[in-house]
Protein backbone atom coordinates (compact mmCIF):
# COMPACT_ATOMS: atom_id res chain seq x y z
CA UNK A 1 0.00 0.00 0.00
CA UNK A 2 0.99 3.40 -0.94
CA UNK A 3 1.82 6.36 2.08
CA UNK A 4 -0.43 8.47 2.20
CA UNK A 5 2.76 11.38 1.83
CA UNK A 6 3.11 9.67 -2.13
CA UNK A 7 -0.39 8.95 -3.18
CA UNK A 8 -0.85 12.92 -2.49
CA UNK A 9 1.04 13.54 -5.23
CA UNK A 10 -0.24 11.34 -7.54
CA UNK A 11 -1.93 11.83 -10.69
CA UNK A 12 -4.64 9.32 -10.09
CA UNK A 13 -5.62 10.85 -6.35
CA UNK A 14 -8.12 13.42 -5.63
CA UNK A 15 -7.29 16.77 -5.03
CA UNK A 16 -9.43 18.73 -1.97
CA UNK A 17 -8.49 22.76 -1.57
CA UNK A 18 -10.60 24.23 1.29
CA UNK A 19 -9.28 27.12 0.63
CA UNK A 20 -9.78 27.58 -3.04
CA UNK A 21 -11.66 31.26 -3.59
CA UNK A 22 -14.25 30.85 -5.83
CA UNK A 23 -14.61 34.49 -6.43
CA UNK A 24 -12.50 34.52 -9.24
CA UNK A 25 -14.75 31.55 -10.99
CA UNK A 26 -16.59 32.16 -13.70
CA UNK A 27 -17.83 28.75 -14.93
CA UNK A 28 -18.15 25.55 -13.06
CA UNK A 29 -17.74 21.98 -14.81
CA UNK A 30 -19.22 18.59 -13.65
CA UNK A 31 -17.72 15.30 -14.31
CA UNK A 32 -21.00 13.05 -14.65
CA UNK A 33 -18.83 9.74 -16.20
CA UNK A 34 -20.74 8.20 -13.90
CA UNK A 35 -16.39 6.96 -12.50
CA UNK A 36 -17.65 7.97 -8.30
CA UNK A 37 -21.20 8.92 -8.08
CA UNK A 38 -24.27 7.33 -10.09
CA UNK A 39 -26.67 10.73 -11.48
CA UNK A 40 -30.16 10.66 -11.99
CA UNK A 41 -29.57 12.39 -15.18
CA UNK A 42 -32.98 13.80 -16.05
CA UNK A 43 -33.47 15.38 -12.14
CA UNK A 44 -29.66 17.16 -12.18
CA UNK A 45 -30.22 18.37 -15.56
CA UNK A 46 -33.55 19.64 -14.93
CA UNK A 47 -32.47 21.15 -11.88
CA UNK A 48 -29.64 23.06 -13.71
CA UNK A 49 -32.09 23.66 -16.71
CA UNK A 50 -34.27 25.58 -13.32
CA UNK A 51 -30.85 27.37 -12.02
CA UNK A 52 -29.98 28.71 -15.53
CA UNK A 53 -33.30 30.19 -16.09
CA UNK A 54 -33.66 31.58 -12.94
CA UNK A 55 -30.33 33.40 -13.52
CA UNK A 56 -31.30 34.28 -17.25
CA UNK A 57 -34.31 35.86 -16.19
CA UNK A 58 -32.84 38.33 -12.92
CA UNK A 59 -30.53 38.70 -16.05
CA UNK A 60 -33.83 40.31 -18.17
CA UNK A 61 -33.88 37.71 -20.86
CA UNK A 62 -37.75 36.61 -21.70
CA UNK A 63 -37.34 32.98 -20.44
CA UNK A 64 -41.33 32.72 -18.99
CA UNK A 65 -42.73 30.05 -20.58
CA UNK A 66 -39.87 27.28 -21.70
CA UNK A 67 -39.69 24.20 -19.90
CA UNK A 68 -37.17 21.53 -19.39
CA UNK A 69 -36.90 19.09 -22.85
CA UNK A 70 -34.22 15.93 -21.44
CA UNK A 71 -33.87 14.93 -24.97
CA UNK A 72 -33.13 18.52 -26.39
CA UNK A 73 -29.38 19.20 -25.03
CA UNK A 74 -28.73 17.51 -22.05
CA UNK A 75 -24.57 16.88 -20.77
CA UNK A 76 -21.83 19.44 -22.39
CA UNK A 77 -24.07 22.17 -22.73
CA UNK A 78 -22.49 25.47 -23.20
CA UNK A 79 -24.21 28.90 -22.65
CA UNK A 80 -23.01 32.09 -24.03
CA UNK A 81 -24.48 34.71 -21.99
CA UNK A 82 -23.49 37.40 -24.28
CA UNK A 83 -24.87 36.02 -27.67
CA UNK A 84 -27.73 34.18 -26.34
CA UNK A 85 -26.48 31.18 -27.81
CA UNK A 86 -26.62 27.16 -26.55
CA UNK A 87 -24.16 25.19 -28.01
CA UNK A 88 -23.99 21.37 -27.42
CA UNK A 89 -20.29 19.97 -28.23
CA UNK A 90 -19.34 16.30 -28.20
CA UNK A 91 -16.35 15.53 -25.41
CA UNK A 92 -14.11 16.69 -28.55
CA UNK A 93 -15.16 19.93 -28.31
CA UNK A 94 -16.77 19.56 -31.97
CA UNK A 95 -19.76 21.45 -32.00
CA UNK A 96 -22.92 18.77 -32.47
CA UNK A 97 -25.62 21.34 -32.61
CA UNK A 98 -25.99 25.18 -31.70
CA UNK A 99 -29.13 27.49 -30.76
CA UNK A 100 -29.74 31.25 -30.42
CA UNK A 101 -32.41 30.97 -27.75
CA UNK A 102 -35.10 28.06 -28.85
CA UNK A 103 -33.91 28.70 -33.05
CA UNK A 104 -32.21 26.16 -34.28
CA UNK A 105 -28.76 27.08 -35.70
CA UNK A 106 -27.50 26.09 -39.55
CA UNK A 107 -23.89 25.19 -40.01
CA UNK A 108 -23.29 28.30 -41.79
CA UNK A 109 -24.26 30.11 -38.78
CA UNK A 110 -21.78 28.25 -36.09
CA UNK A 111 -19.12 29.01 -38.35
Amino acid sequence: MQSPSLSRNSARGIFCSRSLNLRSISAIGYDMDYTLVHYNVKAWEGRAYDYCMENLKKMGFPVDGLTFDPDLVIRGLVIDKERGNLVKADRFGCIKRAMHGTKLLSTHAVR
